[in-house]
C-alpha cells in the first residue's frame, strides 16, 4: 500500500482548524469578557459582533474549504480513503471518474464515485504528486478513469 497523499493533509485537516479555534477562540472570548480593562475598543458592540463574526467566517472557511481534505492511500486494487478517524476501503470499479485540478501550487484530485459512500460521493485528495505519477504509471488502467478540467 501507498501514501498518494500529502503530507500537508494532516496539517491542514487537524492542526490548522483546531490552531484556529483555540487562537482565535480564546483571544475573541478573553477580549469581550476582559475587555473593558484592557482598552476601551475592546468594550464596543461593534468589536463584539465583528470578531465573534470572524470566527465564525473563519470556521466556515475552514469547514467547507480545508476540512473536506481526505487522506488517500492505494493498493493494486483498492483505494483506501479516511479522514484520520475512520477509513474505508473502495474497489476501484466503484470509482466514476477522477478530476485532477490545481489550485496555486498544489495538486488535487477530486474522486467521484457511482454511489454516495461514507463520506459522500465525491472525495477531495491533496496529491503528492511524484507519488501520483509514479502509481498511474505502475497502474496505466486508471487513466481510462481520469478526466481532465478541459472535458
Amino acid at each position: 500500500m501507498i501514501r498518494l497523499s500529502s503530507g500537508w493533509t494532516l496539517l491542514l485537516r487537524l492542526f490548522f482548524p483546531v490552531f484556529y479555534l483555540v487562537f482565535m477562540g480564546a483571544f475573541t472570548v478573553a477580549t469581550i469578557i476582559q475587555g473593558a480593562e484592557v482598552s476601551p475598543v475592546f468594550t464596543t458592540w461593534i468589536y463584539r459582533i465583528g470578531m465573534v463574526s470572524l470566527l465564525l467566517l473563519g470556521l466556515l472557511t475552514i469547514r467547507f474549504t480545508v476540512w473536506r481534505l481526505l487522506r488517500l492511500d492505494a493498493s493494486p486494487t483498492h483505494f483506501f480513503i479516511t479522514n484520520y478517524f475512520k477509513t474505508f476501503r473502495y474497489s476501484r470499479e466503484s470509482i466514476d471518474a477522477i478530476h485532477p485540478f490545481n489550485i496555486l501550487f498544489w495538486q488535487f484530485i477530486k474522486i467521484r464515485l457511482k454511489e454516495k459512500g461514507s463520506f459522500g460521493q465525491n472525495l477531495y485528495v491533496l496529491l503528492e504528486r511524484s507519488l501520483w505519477v509514479q502509481y498511474l504509471d505502475a497502474h496505466p488502467e486508471l487513466k481510462s478513469l481520469i478526466h481532465s478540467p478541459g472535458r
